[in-house]
């Protein structure tokens, strides 16, 4: 077996080294042909391509979060590879949705060992962006857009950028155009959703599933402190899920039309300014490492 594994050193603020010794060291140990490229924001794609069809791994790994997992799902979607998951960002949402183990140990070992693949969707936005768990406008993607200029990481960095989009969050007009009918809607965040959570744990979404050909566009209607108190409970328990604050239409192609420009991010990464947003659905497009645990396959 071959294993190349995907790392990105500086995503989450979280020390990667551990994770990649016990990559070395478990390699090493079972006689698996290992290699680990390390991301710098130089040419990345460029490099890992030329791993993958140099090296041939019959696995590849990202060690990360929902960014890193992204990119790398991109690329090994024309190839077909089998990806798992070592969650170690920001926020891992996807990993969470997925019941992928917290413990970088653990969720290399089950890479390591499970046979059990799923066909994960990924969403096309304006024909070249890919997106594999959320994407947004609104309230959101302002947070992540300060984020990203923050030289510090983590869920403080994070808590200190939510607090100030809260209070400069303005209301978004939007039509939305989709297979399935069209609608007006208004809002403080317009999700495009190929999951159920964010990597904090709220739950945004309770009809999404990234193994059903669909995605959803869900409207965060009011924001108010009745709003962020239930979905500050739905993270310890569904039940609190704000489902009366939340419009969404489940699609396979939508167009969504804005009053004005505004900033879109997908799965953590800025993307840039739209007024308009195209988007499909690309079923199955990533054949994932799963286990049992993945509470999509029950």
């Amino acid at each position: 077996m071959k294993i190349l594994s995907v790392v990105n050193p500086v995503s989450g603020g979280v020390d990667k080294q551990p994770a990649i010794n016990y990559i070395n060291k478990c390699t090493q140990y079972y006689g698996i042909d290992s290699h680990i490229y390390q991301s710098n924001g130089k040419d990345d794609d460029e490099n890992i391509v030329r791993l993958i069809e140099e090296f041939k791994p019959d696995k590849i790994v990202t060690v990360g979060g929902d960014g890193t997992t992204l990119e790398v799902a991109s690329i090994i979607k024309d190839y077909q590879i089998p990806l798992g998951i070592v969650p170690m960002g920001s926020a891992n949402g996807l990993a969470m949705e997925l019941g992928v183990r917290g413990d970088y140990r653990d969720a290399f070992n089950e890479i390591l060992m499970s046979n059990l693949t799923c066909q994960l969707d990924m969403v096309k936005v304006n024909g070249e962006h890919l997106s594999i768990h959320i994407g947004d406008v609104g309230l959101n993607a302002n947070i992540i857009k300060g984020y990203e200029a923050e030289k510090s990481r983590g869920m403080l960095a994070y808590a200190k950028h939510f607090f100030r989009s809260l209070g400069e969050n303005k209301v978004i007009d939007v039509t939305i155009e989709t297979d399935e009918g069209n609608y007006e809607a208004r809002g403080y965040m317009v999700a495009i959703a190929n999951s159920r959570k964010y990597g904090t744990g709220v739950i945004l979404n309770d009809k999404g599933n990234p193994l059903d050909g669909r995605f959803e566009i869900v409207i965060l209607k009011e924001m108010n402190i009745t709003y962020l108190l239930q979905a500050g409970l739905s993270a310890l328990n569904e039940t609190f899920a704000a489902h009366d604050n939340i419009f969404s239409v489940s699609c396979k192609k939508a167009k969504l039309t804005f009053n004005s420009p505004q900033e879109l991010q997908l799965d953590g990464e800025m993307i840039g300014q739209f007024e308009e947003i195209s988007v499909e659905i690309m079923p199955a497009a990533v054949k994932l490492i799963t286990t049992q645990n993945n509470p999509f396959l029950k």
